[in-house]
């Protein structure tokens, strides 16, 4: 488990693969933390399952959840019938307070 402290703020670093399993972001002791970041890959199709998963791992954790989508195009995933299909990433950022709102969505 990798936490940060930043101006007496614990931050409990990740990446976009642990967003999908609550249990590798349980905020308990004998490390809590204050704020969860995920930096992520998700790609256009699956931005609704990166929204609710953000605002999942929130709650359950009672913490704020920062996420940090990437930006750009990426032919390492061609789409279905399409020999080099653009994989397009939907760039947004996230704040999510512990109650499920958001400080912050802005899209880049």
């Amino acid at each position: 488990k990798v936490i940060t402290e930043y101006n007496g703020v614990r931050f409990f670093l990740q990446i976009c693969y642990d967003l999908r399993f609550p249990c590798f972001s349980r905020n308990i002791l004998p490390n809590p933390y204050d704020a969860v970041i995920y930096v992520a890959s998700w790609p256009s199709p699956r931005i609704g399952a990166w929204d609710t998963l953000l605002k999942a791992r929130a709650i359950e954790n009672q913490c704020y959840a920062i996420g940090v989508n990437r930006v750009g195009k990426d032919t390492a995933m061609p789409l279905p019938a399409v020999r080099k299909a653009w994989k397009k990433s939907y760039p947004q950022t996230w704040t999510l307070t512990p109650c499920k709102h958001s400080a912050i969505n802005s899209p880049c």
